[in-house]
């Protein structure tokens, strides 16, 4: 194994007064900062008054893909979700809108539907069944 793919990035951030990301990430991926700001705009602002949210989120490179490993746990309970992607950004995210969601879904139901929701380097497509 190359000493660059075992270089990770680690880093612990505390998105707002109720939620803390421990996010931990190989160096060619976004840092907690990034998923912060994805996070934060899936929002269209800080939260406050929910659940004490933890989150766990591990990221390596396996072969040609990025595996993450993600434990959210609240005083309501506890999440672990394991997804595979092609690009890291994709896995980053996906823990940012996972973590919005668990903050406020109504808030980030009405961002992902306003016109100019994508902004910054952050785009999620919504579509349609």
């Amino acid at each position: 194994m190359p000493a660059s793919a075992s270089l990770m990035l680690v880093s612990s951030l505390a998105v707002t007064d109720p939620a803390t990301i421990d996010w931990r990430a190989p160096a060619q991926c976004p840092d907690a900062t990034e998923v912060t700001t994805m996070m934060t705009h899936l929002l269209r602002a800080q939260s406050s008054g929910f659940a004490q949210l933890e989150v766990h989120a591990t990221v390596v490179r396996e072969a040609d893909r990025f595996q993450l490993a993600l434990d959210l746990r609240s005083t309501h309970g506890q999440l672990q979700r394991t997804l595979a992607a092609d690009e890291c950004i994709s896995l980053a995210r996906a823990v940012a809108l996972i973590v919005a969601v668990h903050l406020d879904p109504m808030r980030v139901s009405q961002s992902l539907h306003e016109p100019n929701h994508a902004k910054g380097n952050l785009t999620f497509a919504v579509s349609s069944p």
